[in-house]
């Protein structure tokens, strides 16, 4: 694979983990609405064809839902700026079925979710030495799906990676955040 750029929508523990997993093969630009020092992001969205989106999904303390609102407000800005056809990864935890919502509201754009399963401490161990990748499409055979296998495939050349709906990777997503946290209360 020629040597390509990667943009990532958020400066945290994900987006960070990519840039230290990707950067020696790729170019690998960083854009944080919240944090200074990064690159532009009219930069970051049109030197890439594949845009991470690793933002926060924090909880309301109200009624303990979710709050996708900075995934639309990423997915917007990424609008706002593309001037060709993106691929855009969410990594983000996200309730099963918004993957398939903002691939239906922005159909110029070709969606993917893409999970980590990352723990603060050890992110970037963690991301380069990964047990499976998860990769969720519009359908399990989705040509996406394989264009971001060939990305993975640069670095990761024998972990498993499985294909899927996006559906099916949010709920496996969630699925293994709840083993997790069974293991933690079980300790």
């Amino acid at each position: 694979m020629d040597r390509k750029n990667i943009s990532v929508f958020g400066a945290g523990y994900v987006g960070n983990a990519i840039y230290h997993g990707f950067s020696p093969y790729f170019e690998v630009k960083i854009y944080d609405k919240y944090k200074p020092g990064y690159n532009e992001v009219e930069d970051v969205v049109k030197s890439s064809r594949v845009i991470f989106v690793c933002v926060p999904t924090p909880v309301n303390l109200e009624d303990n839902s979710q709050d996708p609102s900075y995934i639309y407000d990423a997915v917007e800005t990424i609008d706002q700026y593309a001037t060709e056809e993106k691929i855009i990864v969410l990594k983000s935890t996200i309730l099963p079925g918004t993957t398939r919502i903002l691939q239906e509201k922005y159909p110029q754009y070709r969606f993917a979710f893409n999970p980590e399963f990352l723990t603060e401490r050890n992110y970037i161990f963690d991301f380069l030495n990964q047990g499976r990748i998860v990769l969720g499409g519009k359908f399990k055979d989705d040509d996406t799906l394989y264009e971001l296998e060939k990305l993975y495939r640069v670095k990761f050349t024998h972990t498993p990676i499985f294909k899927t709906t996006f559906e099916a990777a949010e709920l496996i997503k969630y699925a293994c955040n709840c083993f997790f946290s069974m293991k933690v209360s079980y300790m």
